[in-house]
């Protein structure tokens, strides 16, 4: 046994988040932590690696034994150091330890040379994930490890976790990345914790075999107990019919008949309402009600157009990408693929005019309403209560926020927060409800799914579905991007946008890079 939890408790302001967790994790086990936002996985894991106290209970650490912890949000310090410096501080690392593994995140050596500060917000995330994952531990705590990783590092990340032969506790949004990794699931759900083995989609078929089992068995029983009550109805009526014999009937024979049919039918009416006593109450099984996000693009009496005519994206004395000419429609679906650092959400930005070309033209029609979520939830201003960001926004009434807020998931305790002090996921969902209220008919969806919990994912991929606007879209999860109907792929790299086969194509490209990748790592750790 590498780690014991033993009847954990926690509370914040008085409210209780969870309590009596208990369990325990040994080598090979490689668990999926799993629940909706705020059910406190985060806060678990934050006590498991010591950063959080327990109201009560106690984590015990085989002596001996290490972890390490992946927090979501990972500050890099020092950005004056190199890739490579901050690496090798504190460590007795050589470069040729690392770059494999920094290859296989897509860091290149000349990349790794250059100091912090100067490289993008991916890269930086790619290097301290390197560092992490050379750490000498025994068990590897990852809270959403995937967030802002590209495909090709995502799944060189999940060879290399699948074939690690350390305990994980994992935390993700990702469903195929979770099917991967782990080999069982942890499910904090109403302050308590669950337990099973197997994947993540698993857990998912058995939970639906056992609610589909429970709601048979319930409907079995309600159906028995109908019969039972029709026929002590009837027992009922011939009682009730033998007495109105017994009054008014003079023939003394029938009477007698109808008497003696009525004191058997009493005697049925008794042993049918025993029976329905003696029937164990099945309880119908508690199914919660989903949730849901429904987006109708507004729509206006001209075409919906965006339009780029040698459109250079980029920034002065910095990434420049194109010249790009592209002219979208209403109804279309733009996904951009490609590593970190190259330009996709720059490139986002200069679509929708966010950011302004560097030269070329971008061209808006005048019925545009655009939806912007960006990686970083560049448009909700922290020091404002979600309400009233949602007012402002929107030009909505106190009531009608309330209502809005509401249906995407937030509470009333959360509406009242500010927005730097909501988690990533409420975040996320305020910004639907902005989206739904204005009814934007152009949606910039920059990793969206980063930071939600599965319920919400889901949800998001459902209205996808269904919605008749544009759709401008960077995401690495590949169960999130299956069933959208990407009309239109594009790979930029190189300074520039390329189009593509398909969304499919390039995943098999890159589990072919990832393979290819750890064969390298594989032999330089013989």
């Amino acid at each position: 046994m590498l780690l014991s939890v033993r009847e954990i408790e926690k509370r914040f302001g008085g409210e209780q988040v969870f309590s009596d967790v208990s369990f325990t994790l040994d080598e090979g086990h490689k668990v999926a932590l799993v629940g909706r936002n705020g059910a406190g996985k985060s806060t678990l894991m934050k006590i498991i690696a010591g950063l959080e106290e327990a109201d009560s209970g106690v984590v015990k650490m085989t002596s001996g034994r290490t972890v390490s912890y992946l927090p979501q949000e990972v500050a890099v310090g020092d950005t004056d150091q190199t890739g490579m410096e901050y690496i090798q501080d504190g460590t007795d690392l050589q470069p040729h330890h690392f770059f494999p593994v920094l290859e296989g995140l897509g860091v290149s050596q000349q990349v790794a040379a250059q100091k912090l500060s100067e490289m993008s917000g991916g890269q930086q995330t790619k290097v301290l994930l390197a560092k992490f994952l050379l750490q000498p531990s025994d068990i590897l705590l990852l809270d959403e490890p995937t967030n802002n990783l590209d495909i090709p590092a995502l799944l060189w990340l999940e060879s290399f976790l699948a074939t690690a032969k350390k305990a994980m506790l994992v935390i993700s949004h990702d469903l195929v990345f979770l099917n991967t990794v782990t080999n069982r699931v942890f499910e904090l759900k109403n302050g308590s914790l669950s337990m099973e083995r197997g994947t993540y989609g698993d857990y998912l078929e058995r939970k639906k075999k056992e609610f589909d089992r429970q709601m048979k068995e319930y409907v079995r029983y309600q159906e028995e107990v109908k019969r039972l009550e029709a026929s002590s109805r009837a027992a009922a009526k011939q009682v009730e019919k033998g007495d109105a014999l017994e009054l008014s009937d003079s023939d003394k024979y029938i009477a007698r008949a109808g008497m003696d049919k009525a004191s058997a039918s009493q005697r049925r009416a008794k042993v049918i309402k025993r029976r329905i006593g003696r029937i164990e109450e099945v309880e119908k099984p508690f199914e919660e009600e989903p949730f849901t996000l429904e987006l109708e693009a507004r729509q206006t009496e001209g075409d919906i157009e965006i339009v780029l005519d040698e459109a250079v994206a980029g920034y002065q004395d910095g990434v420049t990408i194109g010249p790009t000419s592209l002219t979208i429609k209403m109804g279309d679906r733009l996904c951009l693929m490609g590593m970190n650092g190259e330009g996709k959400s720059t490139v986002l930005k200069t679509i929708t005019g966010i950011l302004p070309p560097l030269s070329g033209v971008v061209t808006k029609t005048e019925g545009v309403v655009l939806g912007d979520m960006l990686q970083q939830h560049e448009r909700a201003d922290r020091n404002e209560k979600a309400i009233d960001f949602f007012i402002a926004q929107t030009n909505k009434g106190n009531e009608e926020a309330i209502h809005a807020l509401k249906k995407a998931g937030l509470s009333e305790q959360a509406m009242q927060q500010k927005v730097g002090g909501l988690s990533s996921g409420m975040r996320a969902r305020l910004l639907f409800a902005v989206f739904i209220t204005l009814g934007v008919n152009v949606l910039l969806l920059d990793e969206p799914t980063n930071h939600l919990d599965m319920e919400a994912v889901t949800a998001l991929k459902e209205m996808l579905k269904k919605y008749t606007g544009i759709v401008l879209l960077v995401s690495h999860n590949r169960w999130f991007l299956e069933e959208l109907e990407i009309g239109s792929c594009y790979e930029v790299a190189n300074g520039a946008v390329q189009k593509i086969a398909s969304v499919e194509k390039y995943i098999q490209e890159a589990q072919k890079r990832a393979e290819k990748m750890m064969g390298r790592l594989k032999r330089v750790l013989r």
